[in-house]
């Protein structure tokens, strides 16, 4: 375990803000990393799927497609930004480095909440069109008859990016509610 550089020479509430900064940064990071990474490669496997297959593509698929895609860079932002709420907490737990003012520090947070709620747009409506598309073929296919059109079918494609919507929208809601826990917090401590 690293030890604390915060000193007791600090206020307390600068030592508690710097530690859930600290706190909330690596767990955002690493957090959004790897639902970066899955849903990245979940979608690359969507994509080589579809680019191999020989049928007329969906409309709403595609839609869907692309909003994963957004989600995943909105994703790879928030881990940037989450890098960033790591430094702010290295500064404010520095006595001899200027502290950032709470103005600045809100607004890097109010930066990370704003990315985090159009992921969350973009992927909850990304996994409704994925949704749409499965139901639409379902509800077209015959039952108990065999289906001659393959754009009917219900493929894995359709699933996977509902799975990663759906994964995307939920690591960027969390994102959020923990954003929003801090702004709170370093609005009344700081």
């Amino acid at each position: 375990m690293v030890p604390n550089p915060i000193t007791p020479s600090q206020p307390l509430s600068a030592q508690t803000a710097a530690a859930y900064l600290r706190w909330l940064g690596r767990l955002g990071f690493w957090g959004q990393l790897g639902a970066a990474i899955l849903g990245g490669g979940l979608l690359l496997l969507a994509l080589l799927s579809r680019q191999l297959s020989e049928e007329s593509s969906n409309a709403l698929t595609s839609l869907a497609l692309t909003l994963a895609i957004a989600g995943v860079i909105a994703l790879g932002i928030g881990v940037v930004l989450s890098m960033r709420y790591s430094r702010l907490a290295r500064q404010l737990g520095q006595p001899q480095a200027p502290t950032p003012d709470r103005v600045s520090t809100i607004q890097s947070l109010e930066a990370g909440l704003l990315v985090s709620a159009i992921g969350l747009g973009l992927t909850l409506v990304g996994g409704e069109f994925g949704a749409l598309t499965l139901l639409a073929k379902a509800m077209t296919q015959p039952q108990g008859v065999a289906v001659y059109t393959p754009e009917k079918v219900v493929r894995v494609l359709d699933a996977i990016v509902i799975l990663v919507n759906v994964g995307l929208a939920i690591t960027h809601a969390l994102a959020a509610g923990g954003t929003v826990w801090l702004v709170k917090l370093i609005a009344k401590e700081v």
